[in-house]
């Protein structure tokens, strides 16, 4: 078995001594995604720069957390509940699909106070998808502007996979 595949296993072991057994690690589409394991929503937690950060993981579209107008450094920072398994973050931008950074980073964290930057993503219209190389073990997701876009930056709703 490849360090790779070891690896992948042993995070996704982890996850579920930790209590994420992957009952929420289906996709915004209804279907299970492959490799996640995440805490049920219920359970996360969103706080950071946008105003109204919550309803980036309400499970509504119409609705999003946004910046001001000024937004250079914003960020928002979901706490998943426990220690969960992923390696996709997309980023909904909903009423305002123009709504995204030019560039996005995605940093991860086990306790909330050291991140690791993960990935630097450019921002897209209506969604903006990071896609991790590896899998992560991690509780906390930020999500951080790294070059802010023309209008304030939109986040309607944030899906692991």
């Amino acid at each position: 078995m490849s360090d790779i595949c070891k690896t992948i296993v042993w995070l996704a072991a982890a996850a579920v001594l930790c209590g994420c057994d992957g009952g929420s690690s289906v996709n915004y589409n209804g279907k299970r995604s492959p490799g996640a394991a995440l805490t049920d929503r219920k359970l996360w937690r969103a706080s950071g720069d946008l105003r109204d950060a919550p309803k980036a993981i309400d499970g509504d579209r119409a609705t999003a957390a946004v910046s001001g107008e000024s937004y250079s450094t914003a960020a928002i920072t979901i706490d998943l509940g426990r220690v969960c398994v992923f390696n996709r973050v997309i980023v909904e931008h909903g009423p305002d699909e123009h709504g995204f950074p030019r560039r996005m980073a995605v940093a991860t964290s086990l306790d909330g106070k050291e991140f690791t930057q993960q990935t630097q993503v450019p921002g897209t219209r209506r969604v903006t998808n990071a896609v991790l190389i590896t899998p992560v073990l991690a509780r906390y997701v930020r999500l951080q502007v790294a070059m802010p876009g023309a209008r304030p930056w939109s986040v309607a709703e944030v899906i692991l996979q």
